[in-house]
């Protein structure tokens, strides 16, 4: 990627902001938008630093999202590192490290963020409810879905399936299922559907984290939404506030409609 396609898409994402961002998936995030981060020139484009810092931000807000506190604080130091006097960055960065049991550098960066903007309410209310105890983490190490979420979102989806070898539950079976297609392993995630599909007594949570991290195979793939339609009673949709570009009919799967109804039209689509 050059300086000039890497800026084009800086200049994307800061004009998009986080909704359509978040709406292009991961696939678009991590090949287009983190490559562009990585190689933008920061120190030799227009506005440059303060492009970057709000385009690591957006990154940071999409990861933080999708399950992925560590991968965000990573992105919000980077929007830091090219602007130190970004508020918002140093008050989501703290919240995400109290969120994974970092709580003294998460009240530090909270701290940070009151002194650069002392209006900041929602830093006034996790700076007091963290010196306060009130809060504690909210990922833990023993967590493993959180590990595998985490692991995706650096695009290392082998890695992701392996920390869920020998599911627990469904919804372990149901996250295994993308880190094997990510990672090429179309059989095993196959097995995996089948194994989910057998449990008659199990909800199947779908929620908007699911839907971000789906590989396109998926969301063009016929027998997909064959078996999530087989699989339609036991399925909870969980509400979103996106669309999701990567859908074949450009339509939001956890809208107003049954979950019969959308895997139905959607799989019509394709046939």
């Amino acid at each position: 990627m050059d300086d000039l396609q890497a800026n084009a898409i800086i200049e994307e994402a800061c004009r998009a902001g986080f909704g359509q961002v978040y709406a292009r998936g991961h696939r678009w995030v991590n090949e287009s938008l983190r490559l562009a981060l990585l190689n933008y020139p920061e120190t030799t484009a227009p506005g440059g630093r303060v492009a970057g810092a709000l385009a690591w931000y957006v990154l940071g807000d999409v990861l933080d999202c999708n399950r992925a506190p560590r991968a965000a604080i990573g992105a919000y130091s980077r929007s830091i590192a090219l602007v130190p006097t970004h508020a918002s960055a140093w008050r989501e960065k703290g919240v995400c490290e109290l969120e994974i049991g970092r709580p003294e550098s998460g009240v530090e960066s909270l701290r940070r963020a009151l002194s650069l903007d002392p209006e900041d309410a929602v830093a006034h209310t996790e700076h007091e409810a963290a010196l306060s105890g009130a809060t504690g983490p909210r990922y833990t190490t023993g967590d493993r879905l959180w590990n595998a979420t985490e692991a995706l979102a650096v695009d290392e989806p082998r890695r992701a399936a392996s920390i869920l070898a020998r599911p627990k539950s469904v919804q372990e079976h149901l996250w295994r299922t993308s880190a094997l297609s990510m990672a090429g392993c179309h059989p095993d995630w196959e097995r995996e559907w089948a194994t989910i599909a057998a449990d008659a007594e199990s909800r199947v949570v779908l929620d908007s984290s699911f839907w971000f991290y789906l590989p396109e195979s998926h969301w063009r793939s016929r027998s997909f939404w064959h078996l999530l339609g087989s699989i339609s009673e036991r399925l909870g949709l969980e509400r979103s506030p996106f669309g999701f570009d990567l859908c074949p009919v450009r339509r939001d799967p956890l809208s107003e409609e049954s979950p019969a109804d959308v895997c139905a039209a959607v799989t019509a689509t394709l046939q």
